[in-house]
C-alpha cells in the first residue's frame, strides 16, 4: 500500500481506524485471522510514512 499521496490528516485517520479495528478483532478472538496480519502490515507502513514525514519536516527529532 502506497501512502505517498495521502494527506497527513487522512494518514492519521487510517492509523487510528486500523488500530481500532485490530483491537476489535483481537477482543473477539480473531487475531489469528489473515486479515489481522494484513491490517498489522498496513498499520506498520502508515506509521513508517508518518515518521518519515515528521522527520522530513523537523530534522531536530530524526529517528525519534
Amino acid at each position: 500500500m502506497n501512502f505517498e499521496h495521502v494527506n497527513n490528516k487522512q494518514l492519521q485517520d487510517i492509523e487510528r481506524l486500523v488500530k481500532e479495528l485490530m483491537e476489535v478483532l483481537r477482543k473477539s478472538g480473531q487475531s489469528d485471522d489473515p486479515i489481522y496480519r494484513d491490517l498489522a502490515k498496513v498499520l506498520e507502513r502508515a506509521e513508517v510514512e508518518r515518521r518519515a514525514r515528521f522527520d522530513a519536516n523537523d530534522s531536530g527529532y530524526k529517528g525519534f
